[in-house]
């Protein structure tokens, strides 16, 4: 799935989000719904995608 995202973006790098320690760019509690969509904002605010 992630090769053909990246086929279909054009883009060559990735960062995962998941609730496996280590297996992930970054790790996202999974009891948590709130956090991935918080923490996706975060990451995403400096190129004008996050908040506001």
């Amino acid at each position: 799935m992630l090769e053909t995202l990246k086929e279909l973006t054009g883009f060559q790098e990735a960062h995962t989000f998941g609730s496996i320690p280590g297996a992930y760019d970054t790790y996202i509690n999974a009891a948590n719904g709130d956090e991935l969509v918080k923490r996706l904002m975060t990451e995403l605010e400096p190129i004008g995608i996050g908040h506001g």
